[in-house]
């Protein structure tokens, strides 16, 4: 019982831990176990996670107990960089998905000149010819030309 508990095997049990749970996660995503799952997704994968991690966690006990302490050192070594390897992946991943989603969310800056437009006065009265529907822009109706309402005439008949 002595032997469950020095340092090295300690550290074997929550490299063992937190390996596998990054295992388990990795494995879900392999296997698209949250897609289509709206909310329950991020749970569906953290039970991977959790699941793996306890799994190997319970594990770790025997095999702890069967090996030697030199071997459990090398074993810990191979799980700590494991562990890094898979943390840094992780963080390289989410630097470039928020480097890509800056850039998508940059304001557009339109640097060609566009033309410009006269004003639209709703002061001006505009006459419609009542035959061919033609707008004008004169001042007083002249004969031939009905008072339109706005910019058309609406047809009540």
């Amino acid at each position: 019982m002595k032997t469950l508990f020095k340092p090295a095997r300690i550290l074997f049990y929550i490299l063992m831990l937190l390996t596998f749970c990054m295992l388990g996660f990795y494995y879900a995503s392999f296997v698209d176990a949250g897609k289509g799952q709206g909310l329950a997704g991020g749970a569906i994968v953290l039970g991977y996670g959790l699941l793996f991690g306890s799994v190997a966690f319970v594990a770790s006990f025997f095999i702890a107990h069967c090996l030697e302490i030199s071997k459990i050192k090398i074993i810990n070594w191979i799980l700590l960089v494991l562990l890094g390897v898979s943390w840094a992946f992780k963080y390289y991943e989410l630097k470039t998905r928020n480097a890509q989603q800056e850039e998508q969310n940059k304001p557009y800056q339109n640097t060609n000149p566009t033309e410009t437009t006269e004003a639209v006065s709703a002061n001006k009265v505009l006459y419609v010819k009542e035959k061919d529907a033609i707008t004008s822009n004169s001042e007083t109706p002249s004969a031939g030309n009905t008072f339109g309402i706005g910019f058309f005439k609406p047809i009540l008949f």
